[in-house]
């Protein structure tokens, strides 16, 4: 029986629906857009938008794919937050870590792609900014995500690698492996 985090449940159950809306407007791109007619569902991206011009309607135009991308690996992470949650607190599955260590990892990944295509591209969809700004709307969310995912990462590894020394200590008679 897995050991349930409600930390982490939490941190899956609140973040779903703002990466649903995240991934939704990628994929909605262009009626989600600045004159788009789905536009008032994302109005905050206004923000985003110019701190980081991958957002906007001249990297729609030019190069769809990246952001799309993102979006669907964004669907991927929720539909194995909530498994997690799902194996955690209704099927009580031992399978519950591998779930939520896997999504966890999936975030964090897609953050170092982020990360390394805007430093290997010379900052080119956010260098415009004043620090603060980047700071508020690139920086502290982009190190705030894959942080806590870090920290998922270390708990449900340690339960993992736990679970391990557990059955392999069983079959080898209580031998440390």
């Amino acid at each position: 029986m897995p050991k349930s985090r409600i930390w982490i449940s939490l941190w899956f159950a609140l973040t779903t629906p703002i990466i649903l809306w995240d991934a939704s407007y990628a994929l909605m791109r262009p009626r989600s857009l600045e004159g788009g007619d789905l536009r008032w569902v994302w109005r905050l991206y206004e923000i985003q938008e110019r701190v980081d011009k991958a957002f906007g309607l001249e990297a729609f135009q030019k190069d769809p794919g990246f952001l799309h991308a993102f979006a669907v690996m964004n669907t991927v992470e929720t539909a194995l937050n909530v498994f997690y949650l799902y194996l955690t607190h209704i099927s009580r599955s031992p399978a519950a870590p591998f779930v939520g260590y896997t999504s966890a990892a999936m975030v964090v990944g897609q953050s170092v792609i982020y990360a390394l295509k805007e430093h290997f591209c010379g900052w080119c969809t956010t260098r415009h900014n004043e620090f603060r700004d980047t700071f508020i709307y690139w920086i502290f969310p982009n190190l705030l995500w894959p942080g806590m995912c870090l920290l998922i990462m270390w708990a449900l590894g340690k339960d993992i690698i736990g679970s391990l020394y557990q059955q392999a200590n069983g079959r080898m008679g209580k031998k440390r492996v």
